[in-house]
């Protein structure tokens, strides 16, 4: 053997700790990474429970937020851990059931474009998962929640600052499950 191939295979040793599985390598190795364990676990007969899977949520304002057994309450709940400094939007906040697939849009005015708002939605028991979305009065999009929770925010990173004063919408969609939806708008002092 050449040196090369010898200080080659002695790298790629150092790499591999674990020896190869076969007749010189003794037993094959215990799986290396979790997934490989996943992967190598016998798997579980399927459950026949409807509880929904945790969300795997981002760290955010949110993060300590408790969830709540109704919509409004938990709708408080996050207004208080994300939406600071900020006051409700007067006749900004509604209150209705949605079953999965629907969705509710409430609309709110702008009167003064610098001052930026938050637009919430949470849900009470039932509801796994929703989405918001805010669109300008002529429909345009101006932007959804990308949380997949039982409660959603716009901007996720904080307030959106709007262009122009004048009607907007907000619209809150369930996409899993059924229940008691809250939604409400708030701006800055």
């Amino acid at each position: 053997m050449s040196a090369r191939a010898a200080a080659a295979l002695l790298i790629v040793t150092a790499c591999n700790p674990t020896p190869p599985a076969g007749p010189r390598g003794g037993e094959a190795p215990a799986a290396a990474s979790p997934r490989a364990a996943a992967a190598a676990a016998p798997s579980a007969p399927p459950s026949a429970s409807t509880e929904p899977l945790p969300a795997l949520l981002p760290d955010g304002c949110w993060s300590g937020a408790e969830p709540h057994g109704e919509a409004s309450a938990a709708l408080d709940a996050l207004a208080a851990a994300c939406i600071g400094g900020m006051e409700p939007l007067a006749g900004a906040r509604a209150t209705f059931r949605l079953g999965e697939g629907e969705s509710r849009t409430t609309s709110f005015t702008l009167a003064d474009e610098s001052r930026c708002v938050r637009v919430a939605a949470a849900a009470g028991p039932g509801v796994h998962e929703l989405t918001l979305a805010v669109t300008g009065a002529s429909g345009r999009a101006l932007g959804a929640s990308a949380l997949r929770a039982s409660f959603a925010l716009m901007r996720e990173a904080g307030p959106l600052c709007l262009d122009a004063p004048g009607e907007y919408r907000a619209t809150a969609r369930v996409t899993r499950g059924a229940g008691e939806v809250a939604l409400g708008v708030w701006q800055a002092r």
